[in-house]
């Protein structure tokens, strides 16, 4: 797809005030749902005490890879659990006020996402679905701990937090198996199994090798 063809997003961040993202939170209003990794809102930014005024932002979940819903592409199926990752998306966001984290690098940059059909980057967020955000687990996180995500590491992150929340949410999904991870095998238990395997493999073969001697020496 080339850089014409792609969406123009309505993210005009660039031209916002560096003051707004002191203390990077902010509230969001989910306006639309794209697909699984891009959404839509509207956000209040207050410029005296007395006028608020309203951006639109396209935002992607920071610290996930979802699955492909493939909206866009006719005659080819979503990919496993995005049409549940979308109910999901649909249920606990759309039309709702949102606390969304935005994510940072170490150097206090906005981490935007790059990738995909939009010219202007999306920006990178952790999504808390009330105002007791922050006393509850975001959305990025439970994604993963239901194994419908997979956890998308960053090295120059500054909210190491949320590394940790996410690492322990996938830990969880492969422990229980669930979704992505119905089938997922540790190395542990993969070097375990092929142990035992050896070991019992060796001592059968041990067995059968003894009673065909004694056969043969009439021992038996």
């Amino acid at each position: 797809m080339s850089r014409k063809d792609k969406k123009k997003s309505p993210d005009n961040f660039s031209k916002t005030p560096r003051e707004h993202f002191r203390l990077m939170t902010a509230w969001m209003r989910v306006t639309k749902i794209h697909d699984t990794h891009t959404i839509e809102g509207t956000l209040s930014l207050r410029r005296w005490w007395f006028w608020n005024t309203e951006e639109t932002i396209i935002v992607r979940p920071a610290g996930v890879i979802c699955p492909q819903i493939h909206v866009q592409q006719a005659g080819q199926e979503p990919d496993e659990y995005a049409i549940e990752i979308m109910q999901y998306w649909k249920q606990h966001l759309l039309g709702k006020r949102v606390k969304i984290v935005f994510a940072q690098r170490r150097t206090g940059e906005l981490m935007r996402d790059t990738y995909g059909e939009w010219i202007e980057p999306r920006l990178l967020v952790f999504l808390h679905p009330s105002f007791l955000g922050f006393k509850r687990e975001p959305l990025n996180v439970k994604l993963v701990r239901k194994g419908w995500a997979r956890y998308h590491a960053k090295s120059d992150w500054m909210l190491k937090e949320y590394h940790t929340q996410l690492q322990r949410a996938e830990r969880s999904a492969k422990r229980r198996r669930v979704g992505i991870w119905q089938n997922y095998q540790s190395e542990v238990e993969s070097e375990g199994w092929d142990f035992w395997t050896g070991f019992l493999l060796g001592l059968l073969l041990g067995l059968s090798i003894s009673a065909l001697w004694f056969y043969q020496n009439g021992r038996f």
